[in-house]
């Protein structure tokens, strides 16, 4: 067998390619739901009278705590939605959940459009949390399984770059849809991607990775020569099973033993907790990955990403008039997918720890520009500001986190693991989004320094704890080698 055509080392396939997009399309929807009520916001909060049907063609929400609690639900639901879905997939597998998941973006879609009053807002926006909950847990999941070891990384952050695709389509899309009640087919629309990748799916196989952990093994060796068509795939494949299958004889036992640690000698029927992970019951290894996974996580939303476009649109508006929400879309939404297209070339190239380190760097010293802009009054200083740190972000604390998570564990325990890394990321996106306002009260111009401090700490956090996975299969990983 010749080592260029050794599956470990394969390129990027077509199949594998369209699998990816198709499970993208979850994470796009991310993204859609994430900034769908940014543009519309003061319509949908206006007051008018009811139509000839009784329907009002606004909801009339004066209060700016109401109006922030009902939109930031949708983190509270994503927070559900992680939690449960680690479970949900490891049980019933990859593909069935991501199927299944849409009906919370189909009938989320539905309750915000027919939405009479806030509190139904605030429901919908739970459904479609929920959806977005468990889409980031299942489709880096997936998506890590299915890749092979040269390019995890790229497309790993598939996520990240479909979920800044979902946040510019909706800033575009939504300027033509600010009007009562023109809001209301916007956030219907979430509904469009669900549908398309129910019916996309059924050309997709189930992870190689889950099947073999289930012991259905010549199912799996199908999937993974679907997936590496054209490539000899038996040592990736044996590589992938021997933890799963039956011990035959005392020499095999006793060859598997030295290959793998008992933290990671698993059978087709075990699945590990989010307990047995914290009590180490699953190994020292597997407990140190899941603090490193909960870190990366926080450090994501805890750096300020979301009050730093909350405050850019303000700036931008005393600065651009009229104008502002264009420039928001420029500024914050093109240059995010851009910069995390460019990420998805380096990531394999230069490896995970170096971009997550020069990523919470950038963004600290770019927190401390926007203190020194804003401190001064020198808005063009803000502009460069929020540009840099959204550059830094989408380079490595934006897509990384989510496609790591899914390199440091094993199939029988990336669920659990994957569930309470992003069930805390939703918890630190709401928690952000509600003090911000507070924090800009308390601190005016300087509210950006404890976000300044949260990303020196990360980034030296990162250069000391978080382990290199560039080029390294999952067992390797996995295993702390």
């Amino acid at each position: 067998m010749s080592v260029e055509r050794d599956s470990r080392q394969a390129s990027v396939t077509g199949f594998i390619l369209f699998s990816t997009v198709v499970a993208s399309l979850a994470s796009l929807n991310i993204g859609w739901n994430t900034g769908v009520t940014n543009i519309p916001e003061q319509v949908i909060r206006q007051c008018s009278e009811a139509d000839e049907d009784g329907m009002p063609s606004s909801l009339c929400v004066e209060n700016n705590l109401t109006w922030g609690l009902a939109v930031g639900l949708f983190a509270i639901g994503g927070l559900f939605g992680g939690l449960t879905a680690g479970l949900a997939a490891n049980r019933f597998g990859r593909r069935p959940v991501l199927l299944v998941n849409n009906l919370f973006y189909i009938l989320g879609g539905i309750v915000l459009a027919v939405s009479p009053n806030v509190a139904m807002l605030a429901f919908g926006r739970v459904l479609t949390g929920l959806g977005c909950g468990v889409s980031s847990v299942v489709v880096s999941t997936f998506i890590g399984e299915i890749a092979s070891s040269r390019n995890r990384g790229a497309l790993g952050s598939m996520l990240q770059l479909s979920l800044n695709i979902g946040i510019l389509i909706t800033q575009t899309v939504g300027l033509g849809f600010d009007y009562a009640p023109g809001w209301r087919v916007l956030l219907a629309m979430t509904s469009i991607p669900a549908v398309i990748q129910i019916l996309l799916l059924f050309g997709c196989v189930e992870s190689p990775r889950w099947l073999a952990s289930k012991g259905r093994f010549d199912e799996a060796h199908q999937a993974l020569q679907r997936l590496r068509m054209g490539y000899d795939i038996e040592e990736e494949f044996k590589e992938m099973t021997r933890a799963h299958r039956a011990i035959e004889s005392p020499d095999e036992k006793a060859q598997l033993e030295d290959l793998e640690q008992p933290h990671h000698s698993f059978g087709a029927t075990s699945t590990y907790s989010v307990f047995d992970l914290v009590r180490g019951r699953a190994g020292p290894i597997l407990r140190r990955h899941l603090f490193i996974s909960i870190f990366l996580h926080m450090s994501q939303q805890l750096t300020g990403i979301n009050g730093v476009i909350f405050y850019s649109t303000a700036t931008f508006t005393s600065s651009f008039g009229d104008s502002a929400k264009y420039v928001t879309i420029g500024a914050v939404g093109g240059l995010g997918v851009i910069v995390t297209a460019i990420s998805l070339m380096l990531v394999d190239r230069l490896g995970r720890k170096k971009l997550l380190f020069t990523s919470a760097l950038g963004m600290a010293l770019s927190s401390t520009l926007l203190v020194v802009g804003s401190a001064t009054g020198t808005d063009p200083l803000v502009l460069v500001a929020v540009m840099l740190f959204v550059t830094f972000f989408g380079v490595g604390l934006g897509p990384i986190p989510f496609l790591i998570v899914s390199e440091l564990f094993p199939t029988n325990a990336v669920g659990a693991a994957s569930s309470v890394a992003i069930g805390i990321n939703y918890l630190c996106n709401f928690t952000v989004g509600f003090v911000f306002p507070f924090v800009v009260s308390a601190l005016g111009n300087f509210a950006f320094v404890p976000y300044a401090i949260i990303g020196y700490i990360a980034a030296v956090l990162i250069l000391l704890f978080v382990p290199e996975t560039k080029g390294k299969s999952l067992e390797e990983i996995t295993s702390g080698r």
